[in-house]
C-alpha cells in the first residue's frame, strides 16, 4: 500500500508544479493591476514556501516508501530530490538576489537563470508524473 500512496504523492506534486510554475505564476506578470517589484515580492515568497513544502513532500515520500524503492523507481525519486536539492542552493539565491536588484532599481545583467530554473522544473514535472504512473501500473500486476 506504500507504494500507492507514493505514487498519489507524486501525481498530486506534479500537479501542484504544473499549477505553481505554469500557470500561476505566468498569470501573475500579466495582471495589469500588479506592478513588477509587488509581483517579483508574491513570486519570491511563494517559491520559497513552495520549496519548504517540496522538501516536506520528498521527505514524506521517502517515509512511505521506507526504502522499498528500487531501479528506475529509486532513480526517479533521487533525481527530484536533486533538482530540489539544485533549486535550494544553487538556482533560488541567485534570483533572490535578482529580484532585489530590480526592487531598488537596479537593472540586473542579463541571465538565463530563469530559463535553468523552467527546465528543473519540466523536469521535475517530468520525472514526478512519470514515476506516478509507473507506481501505479506496477500494482496492476
Amino acid at each position: 500500500m506504500p507504494f500507492f500512496w507514493n505514487s498519489v504523492l507524486a501525481l498530486v506534486w506534479s500537479g501542484a508544479n504544473i499549477g505553481l510554475s505554469f500557470i500561476a505564476t505566468p498569470a501573475k506578470f500579466r495582471a495589469p493591476t500588479l506592478d513588477r517589484p509587488t509581483a517579483l515580492d508574491v513570486g519570491l515568497v511563494t517559491f520559497h514556501t513552495y520549496n519548504a513544502v517540496e522538501w516536506a513532500l520528498g521527505a514524506t515520500s521517502l517515509l512511505l516508501t521506507r526504502g522499498a524503492l528500487r531501479g528506475p523507481m529509486l532513480a526517479a525519486q533521487l533525481a527530484v530530490m536533486g533538482i530540489v536539492a539544485a533549486e535550494t542552493f544553487l538556482l533560488l539565491p541567485p534570483l533572490d538576489a535578482r529580484v532585489r536588484d530590480i526592487q531598488r532599481g537596479v537593472t540586473p545583467a542579463p541571465s538565463n537563470l530563469h530559463g535553468i530554473y523552467v527546465a528543473a522544473e519540466a523536469a521535475k514535472v517530468a520525472l514526478l508524473f512519470g514515476s506516478g504512473i509507473a507506481g501505479l501500473r506496477m500494482l496492476r500486476r
